[in-house]
């Protein structure tokens, strides 16, 4: 049995793997929320961006989905181990499947495309051509009025732009920036469906502060 893994200061228990910080990012780009809202953690995993959410704003009414039973089960159990209330769901965010739109839907997509060249997980592997299927089955199910949350290699960010502008939707970018001396390797994005085209940029997020970390990693706060 993996070992248990305290995340934001001891407040979060999870078993399984957590590869990066990825979805702990994700899940405090989630701004504070009216009770009972609902969200939708889309390509789940073992369940961190959920929990960690959830741990956060235990008011809101989360449902989890992914094609992996392996990784659902997981995700069941650390919800469970944490005491968190977590609906999940074994399914194919490609393939047709009755869900009722979210006001919220947060995902950490496949993004290491096969034909870059990037070696990653199976999971973790999307094929050319997939992730603007990707953007429309997400913004589908995300109700109007509503906002569609994302972690993004920066290397999607011409992709998006385009998906936005073709939909149309308002994006906003905050590249996070994980090393003062390098240029950004991930994206935060958020996509209102129902809105026109716009376009803002933020300022790069300082990942790599201390007293940024401290806030987000182990303070269990919000950006």
């Amino acid at each position: 049995m993996a070992p248990a893994l305290k995340l934001l200061g001891g407040k979060l228990t999870l078993t399984g793997p957590v590869l990066g910080e990825d979805a702990l990012w994700l899940a405090a780009s989630i701004p504070q929320l009216p009770p009972d809202t609902l969200v939708l953690d889309a390509a789940c995993g073992n369940g961190v961006a959920a929990l960690a959410l959830l741990t956060r704003q235990p008011q809101l009414t989360v449902t989890a989905v992914d094609i992996n039973p392996v990784l659902i089960a997981r995700a069941k159990s650390n919800a469970k181990a944490n005491k968190l209330n977590l609906s999940l769901l074994t399914t194919n965010l490609l393939a047709p499947f009755p869900l009722q739109p979210f006001t919220v839907v947060m995902c950490n997509p496949p993004f290491h495309a096969q034909e870059r060249g990037h070696i990653g997980s199976p999971s973790k592997t999307m094929p050319k051509g997939d992730f603007p299927r990707w953007l429309a089955a997400l913004t589908s199910l995300t109700a109007t009025g509503g906002a569609l949350y994302l972690i993004l290699h920066s290397a999607c960010q011409n992709e998006l732009t385009h998906f936005a502008q073709t939909h149309p939707a308002a994006l906003t970018l905050t590249p996070l920036q994980t090393a003062p001396d390098k240029p950004a390797k991930r994206l935060l994005a958020t996509l209102h469906p129902t809105q026109p085209f716009s376009l803002t940029e933020n300022p790069p997020l300082p990942a790599y502060q201390e007293s940024l970390r401290q806030s987000i990693l182990h303070n269990a706060k919000g950006l």
